[in-house]
């Protein structure tokens, strides 16, 4: 299932762009999958960048105003991020993690970030 509520709500597009998905929606693709409808963000920059680009990581931020919303299969949305909004002062700025690898234990899950 995809999640439409943060953090849970990001994905990495295959094109190395970020997204939200924000509602699943009626419209349906080629292929009879629903689509889902997203803001995608363009122009992402490195989370820091002073002494690690954290880019290498998969760290970025991005801001609202650099984004769309696009309709986009849930076939798409299959590598996940988690979303932070409004971090810190900076209203507006949207904090993207790349999920590399979930260990799940019996109690909790465990994330770890690359």
């Amino acid at each position: 299932t995809i999640s439409c509520k943060h953090p849970n709500n990001g994905f990495i597009l295959n094109d190395n762009k970020f997204c939200e998905a924000v509602e699943e929606t009626d419209e349906v693709d080629q292929h009879g999958q629903k689509m889902m409808l997203c803001r995608v963000y363009n122009r992402l920059n490195p989370l820091y960048n002073n002494h690690v680009n954290t880019a290498m990581f998969g760290a970025y931020k991005a801001t609202i105003r650099n984004s769309r919303m696009h309709h986009i299969s849930k076939d798409q949305l299959h590598q996940r991020a988690i979303v932070v909004q409004d971090w810190g002062n900076n209203r507006g700025q949207v904090i993207f993690l790349g999920i590399v690898h979930v260990l799940v234990s019996i109690n909790h899950t465990i994330v770890i970030y690359l």
